[in-house]
Order: structure tokens, then sequence, then C-alpha cells
């Protein structure tokens, strides 16, 4: 193999630049084939690299410099924005950690070509990205469900779920989520003889006055008036 120089700015920055220009204007399904290609092609470049004990931290960070820009044209060529899939704080996280270390640089080409990956199948597929959402929501409601999570689920940005969200439902998330926790609530007080603090846990709601508080603003009804009445 020949220097690192010739290794970090060889042919395959314009070979991986071309197999996009060439997906983009055939106007088909191989785009998103071109994201995983390109992808996997990245990470076995940087594995030999690494590999040879001819690459430095210099060179890592080279690297990550040419794929922002290799992503930016993308971006730009497809009338895209960064914000659709990045939160810029996020972003710098991330490129942070790819230049320090190969395992960093790996975890960054993996984000980066997922997400964008993820963005062409939610433009055809948007109901099936709400679905997974719907779902993952479904499954945790008593867990952590921030924008940072449900976003990570589906590798696009935190500000483009809520658009998206709201779009397809007519609703924002956080109100979607409440209404899903409060009538799970209400089917444990009707249902189940657990302690109400229990139920409060099991819906994502450590403060027993705030979970109480939330119930009555959804059902009209404190959980001990809505488990009295069902139990008359």
């Amino acid at each position: 193999m020949g220097t690192s120089k010739d290794f970090l700015f060889g042919a395959s920055w314009e070979k991986w630049q071309e197999m996009f220009h060439k997906s983009t204007a055939s106007g088909d399904s191989s785009y998103n084939t071109a994201y995983m290609d390109v992808m996997q092609e990245m990470l076995t470049y940087v594995d030999h690299a690494c590999e040879s004990g001819s690459w430095y931290l210099s060179d890592l960070r080279r690297f990550v410099k040419h794929m922002g820009d290799l992503l930016l044209k993308v971006l730009r060529d497809n009338n895209e924005t960064f914000e659709e899939l990045f939160d810029w704080q996020e972003y710098e996280r991330m490129s942070f950690l790819a230049r320090r270390s190969e395992q960093g640089c790996i975890d960054f080409i993996e984000t980066v070509w997922k997400k964008l990956d993820s963005l062409h199948k939610t433009e055809d597929k948007a109901e099936a990205t709400i679905a997974k959402l719907k779902r993952y929501i479904e499954e945790n409601l008593g867990g952590e469900l921030t924008r940072s999570v449900l976003a990570g689920q589906v590798y696009l940005s935190e500000d483009y779920i809520t658009r998206l969200f709201i779009r397809e439902t007519g609703q924002t998330l956080p109100v979607y989520i409440a209404r899903r926790r409060m009538e799970k609530a209400a089917k444990l007080l009707r249902e189940s003889t657990d302690p109400i603090s229990k139920i409060a846990m099991e819906v994502g709601y450590s403060n027993f006055s705030y979970f109480s508080k939330t119930f009555r603003d959804y059902v009209g009804s404190t959980p001990n008036e809505y488990r009295a009445k069902y139990r008359k």
C-alpha cells in the first residue's frame, strides 16, 4: 500500500461521489442502496487504513472533514437540509469523537449514512416511520420517551421527527405520549388492584403528585376517584 496521503486522497472520494451522482440521476430505488454501499466501503477503507499502521490522528481528522464535505454536497444536490438529519450539537459531538479514534470514526460513518438512508425511506414511507415511533412508544410507556430517544430509533433528527409526527397525525409527540400513558393508566386502574403509585411508575411517572394532576387533566377525575367509580 502507498503512503497514508495516497490512501486518503486516492480515487475513493471521487468514486463515492460518482455513486451518489449516478443513483440520483437515475431517480430509482438504487439511491437508498448507494448509501449502504458507500457506508460499507468507507468502513472497510478506515479499517484497512488503521490496520496498516500508516494512519495518524491527522489522517483521521482529514478523513472526517472530507466525509463531512461529501455529506453536505449530497444534501445540497438533493435539495435537502442538514437539519433534517442532525442537530448541530449532536453532529459536533460525533465528529469530535470521530477525529479522536477509529471506533469514533466507525460510529460516525454508520450514523451519517444510516440517517441518510432512513431519510429517503421516510420520504417514501412516512406512515411506516410513524408506525415505528408509535410502536416504540407503546412498548416503552414506562421508560424515557424524549425526542432524542425517539429520533435515535429512526435515525432522523429530533426536529424532523417532530414535524413529521405533527404532519402525519395532527398532534405533537408530547401530547400523544401523555394521552397514551393516561389511557394505559386508566386501563390499569380499572382492571388491576395494583397500588396507584405502582401504576404511575408503569406509565413513566416517578412523581405521584404530577401523575395525579396529569390524570385529572385528561380524564376529569383523580386516579382514586376514577378507580372508585369502576368498583361500585
